[in-house]
């Protein structure tokens, strides 16, 4: 009698961001991202008509036959178009007009206070790694069925099964009474393998904890793989991304501590100087954990602060920052602290929570210069770390960015 027997390897946890995505994550989860009713209003556009020469115009059209009473009564405030947030540089100039009269208010992208959901980290594991770690456990399942006489069916060399953050392998013994023989050491493999898996992939510090999770069982899809009738065993092995050991004073790193967050990613857009690029980041309004608290109750931000390489102080050609009522960039002269404390700074900032919910840093590098060279981190992922401060430096909650 043949008995099947399934060996999955699996993350099993989801790989959630760091804590820094959860604050700005989705709360609306459609344009225009705010607790607005999507229908019974009486506005609308008709298609847009294309002029030439990037000139798009609209036409206003007005049905009150389907809208709500206090829509109907309602006035247009303004308008907001759902676009991509790339198109935000510096080269862009748009004019907007209202029956050919240029409107009293310049056209200007903002950032929701509710943004669409951040991108979110996941593990893949490559495809050769998948094999390596595949190759491991059948090597050494095969060595401890020989060594207690337990038959295996050809073939010995299973193509391994590798998609996003599982690895499955199969084999198949000759009978049950032959897969019985290796329940003994069947926990203690599982175990081993799972070490292993995790040493192998590492723990990056922008996950969650999260566990790996190895499984013996029958034939089947995980997580429903059925029992096999002779052979079962599972073992995990938790993973608790280290600290970051920033900002280097003592202060309070907390995500949520203050009202001022960091969007979990940078924008790439073109420098002052055709051979120059610039890395931007935007800043969020969010609940503070505790408004009432010291941390939560603060209303300026002062400074952001990066991890930086100290090494490429020269590297920095300028520091450019918007707040959200402004039309245009401020120049900050590049700030790092002292040696040894590998911190870039940007001050002075002084946004209110107005200024922030929106704001803009953006600094300069010549073109050769890629981000991850300027921004240290423990992952093998181009993160960078940066704090908020609030005027009296005692709260500082360090967020991270990905590149897009």
């Amino acid at each position: 009698m043949r008995s099947d027997w399934k060996l999955l390897l699996l993350m099993a946890a989801a790989f959630a961001a760091a804590n820094a995505q959860d604050l700005v994550s989705m709360k609306y989860k459609v344009f225009p991202f705010c607790n607005c009713p999507p229908s019974g209003f009486p506005y609308s556009l008709s298609p847009p008509k294309d002029y030439g020469n990037g000139k798009y115009c609209f036409t206003l059209l007005v049905d009150t036959s389907s809208s709500t009473e206090a829509c109907a009564r309602a006035g247009l405030y303004k308008i907001e178009f759902n676009v991509n947030p790339a198109c935000d540089k510096w080269s862009l100039d748009i004019k907007a007009t209202i029956n050919g009269n240029f409107s009293l208010q310049k056209p200007d992208f903002h950032f929701p206070a509710s943004p669409p959901a951040p991108p979110v980290f996941s593990l893949n594991i490559p495809v050769d790694q998948c094999r390596a770690l595949a190759n491991k456990v059948v090597d050494e399942f095969i060595a401890q069925a020989e060594g207690v006489g337990a038959r295996l069916l050809s073939p010995l060399n299973p193509e391994p099964y590798c998609e996003g953050s599982l690895v499955k392998v199969c084999l198949t013994f000759a009978s049950n009474a032959d897969a019985e023989k290796l329940e003994p050491y069947a926990l203690t493999m599982a175990d081993t393998w799972a070490g292993f898996l995790l040493d192998s992939i590492g723990c990056p510090s922008e996950f969650s904890p999260f566990n790996v999770v190895v499984s013996i069982r029958g034939d089947g899809t995980w997580p429903d793989a059925p029992a096999s009738k002779c052979l079962n065993a599972e073992a995990s092995r938790n993973c608790k991304p280290l600290p970051i050991r920033f900002p280097p004073c003592n202060c309070t790193t907390t995500v949520g501590a203050t009202p001022f967050a960091l969007l979990p990613y940078t924008e790439t857009v073109p420098g002052t100087k055709k051979d120059r690029v610039q890395y931007c980041f935007r800043t969020a309004v969010v609940q503070p954990n505790d408004p009432n608290s010291r941390c939560g109750s603060s209303d300026t931000l002062a400074k952001i602060e990066f991890w930086a390489n100290e090494t490429m102080r020269r590297s920095v050609l300028g520091v450019y920052v918007r707040p959200s009522d402004a039309d245009t960039f401020r120049y900050i002269a590049p700030s790092w602290a002292a040696v040894g404390e590998q911190t870039f700074k940007v001050t002075p900032l002084r946004w209110s929570k107005a200024q922030a919910d929106g704001g803009k840093v953006c600094l300069e590098f010549n073109q050769n210069v890629d981000l991850s060279s300027f921004c240290l981190t423990n992952s093998s992922r181009k993160v960078c770390w940066m704090s908020l401060f609030s005027p009296d430096n005692k709260c500082c909650p360090l967020f991270l960015a990905a590149s897009i």
